[in-house]
């Protein structure tokens, strides 16, 4: 993976990590990632390719997409680029992302 995806996976994971149990699925607005990353809004619009490296890395890996979870402010969907899994649904790989509950 390119350095910044590996700076958007720690972001990600840790998010989804810290979260813990819960109904409700973590996630995050682009313009939130890019903050997280230091950088001004703006960047928000250049994080797609290193998104679709990290989603095609889970599949890959046999993981949920981690990148189904950065989402627009103004839908509170991911773009129409996110890498889903075959035949599931945005909400499906939302919530595989979370972590597990404790049985």
């Amino acid at each position: 993976m390119s350095e910044l995806a590996q700076q958007i996976w720690k972001i990600l994971a840790g998010g989804v990590m810290s979260h813990g149990q819960s109904e409700k699925v973590w996630t995050i607005t682009y313009g939130d990632l890019a903050e997280r990353l230091g950088q001004p809004p703006h960047f928000a619009q250049t994080l797609g390719p290193p998104l679709t490296e990290i989603g095609e890395f889970c599949l890959r890996n046999n993981l949920p997409p981690l990148n189904v979870i950065v989402v627009r402010k103004d839908t509170g969907m991911p773009s129409g680029q996110v890498v889903l899994r075959p035949e599931s649904t945005i909400e499906q790989d939302q919530r595989g992302v979370g972590v597990p509950p404790i049985n």
